[in-house]
């Protein structure tokens, strides 16, 4: 009874965000809200290489970004290839 009671209050404390966690790793793939929260993409993985030599989800969000100006030693952002980088 004791070890079923330990492992609710595990549970517990887990599902109120009180454990520990491991660290993440830093994310592969930029996420919508990464580029732009004014940026409307769907969530469909079909990842882009971009010239910035970063990887998007999908070639909305590299449009998004490169809307927003981003670029690489003053040239801006192009499609380099589908798939990852």
């Amino acid at each position: 009874m004791a070890v079923r009671r330990l492992l609710l209050a595990i549970c517990l404390a887990c599902a109120l965000g009180l454990c520990l966690a491991a660290p993440r790793p830093a994310p592969m793939f930029l996420s919508t809200a990464e580029v732009t929260s004014a940026c409307r993409c769907t969530r469909e993985f079909n990842a882009v290489c971009g010239t910035d030599g970063q990887t998007y989800s999908n070639k909305c969000l590299l449009e998004c970004a490169r809307a927003q100006g981003s670029s690489r030693i003053g040239q801006a952002l192009k499609l380099a290839k589908f798939g990852p980088c």
